[in-house]
């Protein structure tokens, strides 16, 4: 597996020819790109993973505890998913920065909010997309609830087929459960379970 740095500014969209990071560059911050040498019957070849990472040189005492070339070996550090990767969802693939602009609408007077990817307990291959928000108390402007669902519906391609496996749901703020590292609220929660 080869695995490449791009530049964090660089736009994580599909067949990007961005050239990645040169060897100087590595331990900066950056968009993973891999590149599988094995597979053969569905290659990976410059995959864009959604995850920032960096390339670092061994320490000292690391390279000192291993006998031979230590000069070549690399330490691969994942710093976390790229925010502005988009997920899946019955297919389609949903843009998250322009969910975070729909989101943030002022007249939509949404304090927090949260996409929960999940299933039916009794249907493991169901794909159920979930939104969570927390509003802020009704003022003159503000747009009503179904509006937003509307909207909601239209960006996320929801249609007569899939219709039910959409939910928007009012939530409490204890239901925003936040990340343990930065004690910020998560965008999106995946608790899909795929069936044996």
């Amino acid at each position: 597996m080869i695995v490449e740095v791009l530049p964090l500014g660089s736009q994580p969209t599909i067949g990007s020819t961005k050239h990645p990071c040169t060897p100087e560059q590595w331990e900066t911050a950056g968009l993973l790109v891999v590149t599988s040498r094995r597979r053969l019957r569905n290659p990976l070849v410059r995959y864009l993973t959604g995850d920032v990472g960096s390339i670092h040189k061994l320490s000292v005492s690391a390279a000192s505890r291993i006998q031979g070339d230590s000069q070549y070996l690399r330490v691969l550090m994942l710093h976390g998913g790229d925010a502005r990767t988009p997920f899946k969802w019955e297919g389609e693939y949903i843009e998250l920065s322009g969910l975070r602009n729909l989101m943030s609408s002022p007249r939509w007077g949404i304090l927090r909010w949260r996409v929960v990817l999940k299933n039916e307990a009794s249907d493991p291959n169901s794909e159920i997309l979930e939104v969570r928000m927390l509003r802020r108390e009704s003022m003159e402007g503000t747009v009503l609830q179904e509006d937003i669902e509307l909207h909601l519906k239209n960006y996320s391609y929801v249609h007569e087929r899939n219709n039910s496996l959409f939910h928007l749901r009012s939530a409490a703020p204890e239901d925003f459960v936040c990340s343990e590292s930065g004690n910020k609220v998560l965008g999106i929660v995946g608790q899909r379970r795929r069936s044996a």
